[in-house]
C-alpha cells in the first residue's frame, strides 16, 4: 500500500542526558489529493476568468465603437486569445448582391482573404450559408 506521509522527528535528551528521539508518521494522502483538486479547480477558474475578461473586452468594443471593422477586429483578437486560433474569418451578408463578404480575418494571409466575396453555395462558407442567406430566422420554422 502506498500513501503520502509526513514525518516529524524530535531529538532530545532524557533525564539522564542520553539522546532520545521521537518520530511521528502521519498519513497525508487525503490532504495531498485535496490540494491537487483545489489547484486544478483554481487553474480552471483562472482560465475561465481570463476568458470572461476577454469576452467583456469584446463586448465593450461593440458598445463603444461605431466602426464595424474595429469591432470585428477586436472580436477576432479576443477569440484568438481565448482559444488560440490559427485562422478565422467573419463573413457578412451583402444585402445588395446576396454575397457573403469577408470583412475581417486572422491568419498568416489575412490580407488576401479580407474582401473576398462568395456567392450562395460557393465554397464552405457559401455552402454553410446556403439558401437561408438574407432570410430572417424564426425559431421553430425552417428557413
Amino acid at each position: 500500500m502506498q500513501f503520502w506521509a509526513r514525518i516529524e522527528a524530535v531529538a532530545a535528551r532524557d533525564s539522564e542526558g542520553q539522546p532520545i528521539s521521537r518520530a511521528t508518521v502521519s498519513d497525508v494522502s487525503e490532504r495531498v489529493r485535496t490540494e491537487a483538486i483545489r489547484r486544478q479547480a483554481e487553474e480552471a477558474l483562472q482560465a475561465r476568468t481570463r476568458e470572461l475578461a476577454l469576452l467583456n473586452d469584446a463586448g465593450r468594443a461593440f458598445i463603444t465603437s461605431l466602426e464595424m471593422d474595429q469591432v470585428l477586429a477586436t472580436v477576432l483578437d479576443q477569440v484568438d486569445r481565448i482559444i488560440g486560433i490559427t485562422a478565422c474569418a467573419i463573413w457578412l451578408l451583402d444585402p445588395k448582391s446576396g454575397d457573403l463578404v469577408c470583412r475581417e480575418a486572422v491568419s498568416p494571409r489575412a490580407d488576401i482573404v479580407r474582401g473576398w466575396r462568395l456567392a450562395p453555395g460557393q465554397g464552405l462558407a457559401g455552402w454553410v450559408g446556403g439558401s437561408t442567406w438574407g432570410k430572417p430566422e424564426r425559431p421553430g420554422h425552417p428557413g
